[in-house]
């Protein structure tokens, strides 16, 4: 998984910060994800969303694109 801020998100405190936090929202819910799965995600927003507004947005993208389980 790869997360690509845009450089007009922030300083490269809050781009890090977008990007450990996806990257932890991807590894929690790895066992409801397809097996050999590559997916790049380029965050364009700066809203600040909490973190499990985060989480249902990243999860509601891999349900529409099929990459869940079951």
């Amino acid at each position: 998984m790869i997360v690509i801020p845009v450089r007009h998100f922030g300083n490269s405190v809050r781009r890090n910060k977008i990007r450990r936090q996806l990257k932890e929202i991807w590894r929690l819910n790895q066992d409801r994800i397809l097996p050999g799965l590559d997916c790049a995600f380029i965050v364009y927003s700066d809203s600040d969303l909490s973190y499990g507004e985060k989480e249902e947005i990243l999860i509601n993208l891999l349900n529409k694109s099929g990459s869940l389980k079951g």
